[in-house]
């Protein structure tokens, strides 16, 4: 909280990944008239079982909304879909791609719309492993020194 005392009490919205989303951060920024919009992981403390505990269907929707007004709202797409708001409700929206009408959860738009570019970068890295790339270059610079020691005079 101590990077953000500056941005608090101002009515602002944090557009968070799942690394840094919580239901306690989520309280203490709603206390601070801040909202926070984010995924969440399933394995997190204080998160209601009760939304992960059956098995949902295409654009069938499960969500808890708490008295103090933060709701996790769990959603299945093509994959599975988890988030936070301290904004939203349960509320759909119509969105239009590629010429077809869908229904969506608004959180899920507001946060698609706001994340959406930070998220496709985060799934490009993670498809390219740093790891891997080391690897790769270490064979080149090692081969390219082996044919050095073999042909020192070569033209």
């Amino acid at each position: 909280m101590n990077l953000c005392k500056n941005l608090l009490k101002k009515g602002h919205s944090f557009y968070t990944d799942n690394w840094y989303t919580s239901a306690p951060v989520a309280r203490e920024l709603l206390q601070n008239e801040t909202h926070l919009i984010g995924t969440l992981r399933k394995n997190r403390r204080d998160f209601p079982t009760v939304v992960v505990s059956t098995k949902l269907i295409k654009a069938q929707l499960i969500a808890k909304e708490s008295d103090d007004g933060i709701t996790v709202l769990w959603w299945r797409d093509k994959r599975d879909v988890l988030v936070i708001s301290t904004k939203h409700s349960t509320r759909f929206v119509s969105v239009s791609k590629n010429n077809k009408i869908t229904m969506k959860p608004s959180i899920v738009v507001d946060y698609n719309r706001a994340r959406g570019a930070v998220d496709l970068e985060d799934q490009v890295a993670a498809y390219q492993s740093p790891l891997r790339k080391s690897l790769k270059s270490e064979k080149c610079y090692s081969g390219g020194f082996n044919t050095f020691a073999l042909f020192p005079y070569s033209f």
